[in-house]
């Protein structure tokens, strides 16, 4: 994780006004009015042209893509030391000028925000420097409290850690002009997370949470001094300050590669070293009205105050293609809506009419026969790669199958859940001191299927396990896919479908499949050739 620190130039870091407008993007022509700052002395940003943009000293943040650079919003408290020795003797700022410095933001609904600020303060101060401090829009001048939940509007724009737990503190010193400046250091630590999905983009999900979950207080309320938070104070961990929830509410998707603009969520955590540390992504696609979430757990995580960590997590949701559903062994490529793509039905029950419906179609299911004497017909075009049918009995009564109602996967944008996990081929070979080739040759009871009749006494197994398999790495996932019939889709996210390459001995326009609901996984023999079944590989 990238890290980096953040240094700030000014009175004192202000981090967010609460309301996020869309009109932040529009010229504000309302004119300013002058302070009034009589009587008051001035705590400034420090004027240094050599100074970065990333470590100007600013309350609002926004990811660059190698760290967080911070701006100024309004109305953030300041407070000032007057005592240089001993007892603290806090004094909170009168008025700022951060309301005639606010720009629009770059980010499209992005908050106003501020390069520079000055903060003013009752009283005659003379010493040649002070300690600032700024303990957030929820702190007080000795108090800071870290939100154990956290509200983002929009991506990239972090608006919110002022009200979040966001501080800092300062050393101003006197100029010649008698006004002070300084650069705060932050003193809370914060997470820019940036999950994507390598398998590719989900166009019809967005992210609609992150919570962390640690094995101490993240969250709470901590004593702050001149040095910053006061980690000793930390509270007794609880459920309540144990884990900090970041809500998003706007638009934050999941594209294919980390990128800020899309996502970019920021969080305002404790510093300290955290033996356990989970991250829980949630998801949402309204259209499907699916929803889910992804967890990673990490191991001794450092968080030092001032200091950023990006998280990139790869969300790893697999996308199956919807172009996989084939009438059994059809030629290649031309599966069951090939040229008609945008009339494939894509809810449960939805029907329409441009199917294949006779042999002149390319689209028609391998319509070759066998004499019964013969061995079944094997697949030559797009079933050939299928496991056959004594390999569906392997995954079957050997596969130790799981059907998970949570898993998520992805299909034309949108985001889906159910189906089954099932042993690879090549565990249950070795489990059972065989081959990967002696699985096709006969089942685990030394019968092929290929040359057998296979009647009514169909394999099957009603030992169905639930949720997702510890020794995931030994399982492969099938979506329950469902199948096409005369063009509708049925049993979508009920039932999975998924032809082998083994035709039907006797009943000439019929093929096996495998077929798995969450209560049994057989290998069946009831479905026409002419039925879309999905496709699938040896695993």
């Amino acid at each position: 994780m990238k890290i980096k620190k953040y240094q700030f130039l000014g009175a004192v870091l202000l981090l967010l006004a609460t309301a996020c407008t869309n009109d932040s993007m529009q010229d504000d022509n309302t004119p300013s009015q002058e302070l009034d700052t009589e009587g008051l002395t001035a705590f400034v940003i420090e004027d240094n042209e050599a100074t970065t943009k990333g470590t100007m000293t600013r309350t609002t943040g926004e990811y660059d893509g190698s760290g967080l650079n911070f701006y100024w919003t309004a109305d953030d408290p300041l407070w000032v030391n007057k005592a240089t020795t001993g007892t603290p003797d806090l004094l909170q700022s009168k008025k700022s000028n951060i309301a005639e410095q606010l720009q629009d933001s770059p980010i499209m609904g992005g908050v106003k925000r501020a390069s520079k600020a000055s903060f003013y303060f009752d009283g005659t101060f003379t010493a040649e420097q002070y300690v600032v401090r700024y303990t957030g829009k929820n702190g007080t001048k000795d108090k800071v409290t870290i939100k154990n939940v956290q509200t983002q509007a929009v991506p990239n724009d972090a608006s919110h850690i002022g009200e979040s737990g966001d501080c800092g503190t300062a050393t101003a010193k006197k100029q010649f002009n008698n006004r002070y400046t300084f650069m705060l250091d932050h003193k809370a630590s914060y997470m820019v997370f940036l999950p994507y999905n390598t398998p590719g983009a989900i166009e019809g999900a967005k992210l609609t949470k992150i919570k962390v979950t640690a094995d101490k207080a993240i969250a709470g309320t901590f004593d702050f001094n001149d040095k910053g938070i006061d980690i000793s104070s930390r509270p007794a961990v609880s459920d309540d300050n144990k884990s900090i929830t970041l809500n998003l509410s706007g638009n934050f998707a999941i594209p294919a590669a980390p990128t800020k603009e899309a996502n970019a969520a920021i969080m305002v955590i404790a510093p300290g070293t955290y033996s356990t540390f989970t991250v829980e992504y949630t998801l949402y696609d309204s259209t499907t009205g699916i929803g889910g979430t992804v967890t990673k757990t990490y191991s001794n995580v450092e968080f030092t105050a001032g200091l950023n960590k990006k998280v990139s997590m790869n969300l790893q949701i697999p996308l199956f293609r919807s172009d996989n559903y084939y009438m059994w062994d059809a030629a290649v490529n031309k599966h069951y809506w090939a040229g008609n793509e945008t009339y494939q039905p894509i809810k449960n029950g939805g029907h329409d009419e441009h199917y294949p419906k006779t042999d002149s179609d390319p689209r028609w299911f391998n319509t070759q026969k066998l004499s019964s004497a013969q061995p079944s017909l094997a697949a030559s075009r797009s079933c050939i790669d299928a496991p056959n049918i004594n390999e569906c009995v392997w995954y079957v009564r050997k596969g130790e199958p799981y059907w998970d109602d949570t898993y998520l996967w992805s299909m034309r944008g949108h985001l889906y859940n159910k189906g089954m996990w099932f042993k690879k081929l090549s565990v249950i070979a070795k489990e059972n001191e065989k081959t990967v080739a002696d699985l096709k040759e006969a089942d685990d009871k030394g019968k092929d299927w290929r040359k057998i009749s296979f009647g009514v006494n169909m394999p099957d197994t009603k030992v169905i396990q639930k949720g997702t398999p510890n020794e995931i790495g030994k399982y492969f996932f099938l979506p329950a896919m469902g199948l096409f019939e005369e063009g509708t889709l049925k049993e979508f996210r009920v039932a999975g479908l998924y032809w082998s390459s083994t035709a039907d001995r006797f009943i000439a326009k019929r093929a096996h499949n495998l077929y798995f609901t969450e209560t049994t996984a057989i290998v069946s023999n009831l479905r026409d050739r002419k039925c879309g079944c999905y496709l699938w590989k040896v695993e």
